[in-house]
């Protein structure tokens, strides 16, 4: 069986990419050997910040991402119905805390007016900043430390998990097929891609996105025609920790405070996260993650500490050295397209990394080249 296009990995970028190659009308084969959103894409917080227009002289990576929110706001109205899943796209508020005078005033909203966009009034974000007495009308158990709050309106969560299986769900009714297997080997003939070789076989294309999140390099490293091509991405471990308040309200509001956060979600969990730490390829929760998270989580909200830990998870995403995705086609190989890189905000980005992948495999170079600051080729 010969495919336009074959998409390794099954997480949020591989997944998007999948769709939107798809619904193109192209026919397309993604391999994955677990199942889809089984590592980063099934194990992130999932939080979207509101439509942004980024100001003049903004990093691409900026512009980047306000075209993926508008993206997810777009998909919000159609892929529900296109796949039957409902990822749970809602709006909820954020509190970004400040814990002294100094984080205050780097948080008090300045100039915000230049973010926004006429064109969705009903998206237009409330910022406001709040004193600890009016933010503790909003949750009163927030810790007496904070000394107050940037107030966010407008802002969206989703289920990462449910997303991402909504994206394959799409794509498969598009003529997608799914391939349960281990890529051992992509296959290089005269300087172009011819196919990937897997555990049951060989399969043939000339176009191969790979988007195997932080195992991309070690594929590419394990490859007799490819093991000279260094992918520049690597693991970067994140834990979250998951409460069952029992008979304690939920959180009306997402609470952020430095690189952490807590929200209750709709699985009737807290969900409070998060560590950056490079730990090589291991996924198991460490009592190193566990212990920093709920020393942070504790300081934010303190009536955490009677509460007992219901779950804790961890996941490994793809990171890059200069935080930058990395899409766009290898220089060593045509046709072989790399989509990797999201890190933290892979969720996030998962839909525009999706589409630019598709674009680039499809030959709309000027897509490509919008975002050129993306291509592997700046680590040659």
């Amino acid at each position: 069986m010969r495919y336009d296009a074959i998409v390794i990995g099954g997480g949020v970028s591989g997944c998007a990419t999948a769709y939107y190659l798809s619904s193109a009308g192209h026919s397309v084969a993604l391999i994955e050997k677990d199942s889809v959103a089984a590592h980063a894409s099934g194990f992130a917080f999932g939080s979207l910040h509101t439509r942004f227009q980024p100001p003049p002289g903004s990093p691409p990576v900026e512009w980047f991402r306000s075209e993926s929110i508008d993206l997810h706001h777009e998909l919000a109205e159609i892929l529900p119905e296109q796949s039957g899943v409902d990822y749970h796209f809602v709006e909820k508020a954020g509190l970004v805390l400040a814990f002294d005078d100094g984080e205050a005033a780097q948080l008090k909203p300045s100039g915000v007016a230049g973010f926004l966009r006429d064109e969705w009034p009903e998206d237009r974000l409330d910022v406001r900043w709040l004193a600890y007495g009016e933010l503790s009308h909003i949750e009163a158990r927030v810790s007496t430390e904070v000394v107050g709050a940037l107030y966010l309106g407008g802002t969206r969560e989703i289920s990462p998990s449910g997303f991402t299986n909504a994206l394959w769900a799409a794509a498969e009714r598009d003529g997608a097929e799914m391939i349960n297997d281990e890529v051992l080997e992509i296959n290089i003939a005269n300087g172009a891609v011819s196919g990937v070789n897997t555990s049951n076989g060989t399969i043939s294309t000339g176009t191969i996105v790979l988007a195997a999140g932080a195992w991309g390099r070690t594929l590419l490293s394990q490859g007799a025609s490819t093991s000279h091509i260094d992918l520049p991405v690597f693991p970067l471990k994140g834990e979250i920790l998951r409460y069952n308040l029992g008979d304690e309200p939920m959180l009306p509001v997402s609470l952020w405070w430095g690189s952490d956060y807590a929200s209750s979600k709709p699985d009737g969990l807290l969900h409070v996260g998060t560590t950056h730490t490079d730990a090589g390829f291991d996924e198991r929760p460490s009592d190193s993650g566990r212990d920093a998270i709920r020393n942070s989580a504790e300081r934010a909200l303190p009536f955490l500490a009677e509460e007992p830990i219901f779950q804790q998870t961890a996941c490994l995403r793809p990171a890059t050295s200069d935080g930058l995705p990395i899409i766009g086609e290898l220089p060593e190989a045509r046709g072989l397209i790399v989509a990797t890189g999201g890190g933290p905000i892979g969720i996030e980005l998962g839909p525009a990394i999706g589409k630019l992948a598709a674009d680039i495999a499809t030959g709309q170079s000027e897509n490509g080249s919008r975002y050129s600051e993306f291509s592997p080729q700046r680590f040659s």
